[in-house]
């Protein structure tokens, strides 16, 4: 690894002695006193909506998004449709290992090549295995705002704990995303996500679709300063800001106020992900690092240039979840050549793979 990127998650760890800021993990006892019943630590039941609070089922949700999320990819047959018993038996893999989220989102579930019936069927399934042993977060595909409406109603009754909205990236405007998910709050009780990319959502309109009742937090693909200004930004308001797939954004995005992040490793190595995750709320900060520069770090060198959700997709079949590494045309599978790397680091480091 590089000496200055060591260098700079070293000086990410020393935030910890330098730095106290109040997010979602730092619950005080005026906090515990006056929350009240299934309120979530650290967070004020009115602060930043205007004395209303959250809903009751944003705010049980709200008190579950903590930790590593394993991201729902899609195990395909071998003509491209859906292998729900691979995908039934991954989840119930990961519940047993108490990974604490399980997270569908526009790429890594490859929802921009699912139709809305594949959609549904996959968030049941995924909903049902779960049996409330994580916390299932659902996701739309790139949907005109009625559409979102309608189909969030079709599964009010899956039992899905929150749904991240996935705009085009050319909704882009604050006004028109804000609107959306003004009418999409009103017209549905199931806690809501957004989905920020290149830095595409402002900071006020990140701070306005925090106050909504039902909002809950976004999915934040900023690995630095975007990430931390967006954290800090909505610290007060029941919001948390997700971490798109690093230990690393991690490490320094909870500093910050961020509950939890997408995991590689939760996917395949849930043991490794939560150990982590530990090391972290115990301010325990070398531990953490030693746990990334011996797993995580060597298994991205190994995937550079492989690309998502492809690695996912390999990483699954290669530990033996998934049958195939089949992606939905037109998108290709790795090769056995292309997946020889990933496969040494998955045997040597992981202890695991066919």
């Amino acid at each position: 690894m590089p000496a200055d990127r060591r260098q700079f998650l070293a000086a990410v760890a020393a935030l910890s002695s330098s730095m106290t800021i109040r997010g979602l993990d730092a619950v005080t006892a005026s906090d515990a006193a006056t929350a009240g019943p299934g309120a979530t630590p650290g967070l004020s039941a009115t602060s930043g909506t205007g004395g209303t609070g959250k809903s009751a089922a944003a705010t049980a949700a709200l008190a579950r998004l903590r930790g590593p999320m394993a991201s729902v990819t899609i195990p395909c047959n071998d003509d491209g449709t859906i292998d729900f018993g691979s995908l039934r038996s991954w989840v119930n893999f990961v519940c047993e290992q108490r990974v604490p989220i399980l997270f569908m989102t526009l790429g890594d579930s490859e929802l921009e090549f699912l139709d809305e019936s594949e959609i549904e069927a996959v968030t049941r399934t995924v909903v049902k295995e779960a049996r409330g042993r994580s916390l299932v977060c659902g996701g739309t595909g790139p949907w005109a705002t009625r559409q979102i409406i309608a189909y969030l109603g079709r599964i009010s009754d899956s039992g899905v704990d929150a749904v991240s909205l996935h705009f085009t990236p050319r909704i882009a405007a604050a006004d028109d995303v804000e609107r959306a998910f003004a009418e999409i709050s009103a017209a549905s009780a199931i806690p809501l996500l957004a989905y920020e990319v290149g830095g595409n959502f402002t900071l006020p309109l990140v701070r306005s679709i925090a106050q909504l009742p039902t909002v809950i937090g976004m999915k934040c693909h900023d690995p630095l300063y975007g990430f931390q200004d967006y954290a800090l930004a909505t610290r007060d308001s029941q919001f948390g800001v997700l971490g798109a797939g690093r230990m690393n954004q991690f490490l320094f995005g909870h500093q910050c106020g961020s509950p939890a992040w997408l995991c590689l490793l939760a996917a395949f190595a849930p043991e490794i992900s939560l150990r982590f995750h530990q090391a972290v709320m115990k301010d325990d900060l070398k531990t953490a690092r030693e746990i990334m520069f011996q797993y995580e770090e060597p298994l991205m060198a190994s995937v550079r240039g492989l690309g998502f959700p492809h690695v996912y997709k390999s990483i699954l079949y290669l530990a033996g979840h998934y049958r195939t590494n089949l992606m939905r045309s037109p998108r290709l599978a790795h090769t056995a050549a292309q997946m020889a790397p990933l496969k040494k680091v998955l045997q040597e480091t992981f202890g695991i793979g066919r």
